[in-house]
C-alpha cells in the first residue's frame, strides 16, 4: 500500500509519564516520522526513526537537519497505515520494569517504535534490519 495524501505540515504530539515525568514527542513531516524520548524541555534521553513519509531513498541523507531524516529503502520497510492526520491517531504506552522504562509507539492501533531512555536509535517495526537510525523492533 502506498499513500495518498502526504500531509504538507508537520504533525507533533506530546504525551508524559506522570510518575517519571519523562516525554515522547512523535513528530510527523512529509519525508519521515520520528519519536523523542524527553526529559524537561531540552534533554533528549532517546530518539528513533519510525516510519519514512516519502518514498525511502537509496542512501540516508544526513546533511539536511532542517527536515527529519529518512531511512533507507535496504533498512526500510513501507509504511502500510494512514499518514496520522492528527494527535488523536497516536498514543504511548509506558512500561516500568525496575528502573527500566520502556515507551511504545502506537499508530493508528498499531505499534511502530519502542524508546527506552539511553537508546539512541531506538526500535522501529519498520526497520528491516539495524541501522544508524533505528534498530528492528
Amino acid at each position: 500500500m502506498r499513500y495518498t495524501h502526504v500531509p504538507t505540515m508537520t504533525l507533533s504530539a506530546d504525551f508524559t509519564h506522570e510518575l517519571t515525568g519523562l516525554g515522547v514527542n512523535v513528530v510527523i513531516d512529509e519525508r519521515a516520522a520520528w519519536a523523542f524520548l524527553v526529559e524537561g524541555a531540552d534533554q533528549i534521553l532517546a530518539d528513533t526513526w519510525l516510519f519514512n513519509v516519502a518514498d525511502a531513498p537509496g542512501d540516508i541523507d544526513v546533511s539536511d537537519a532542517s527536515s527529519l531524516f529518512m531511512n533507507s529503502r535496504e533498512l526500510s520497510m513501507a509504511f502500510d497505515q494512514p499518514i496520522p492526520q492528527s494527535a488523536d491517531a497516536l498514543h504511548v504506552e509506558w512500561t516500568v520494569d525496575g528502573e527500566l522504562l520502556l515507551a511504545d509507539i502506537f499508530v493508528n492501533g498499531v505499534l511502530v517504535g519502542r524508546l527506552s531512555p539511553g537508546s539512541r536509535p531506538g526500535w522501529s517495526a519498520y526497520a528491516s534490519g539495524d541501522g544508524p537510525l533505528a534498530f528492528k523492533l
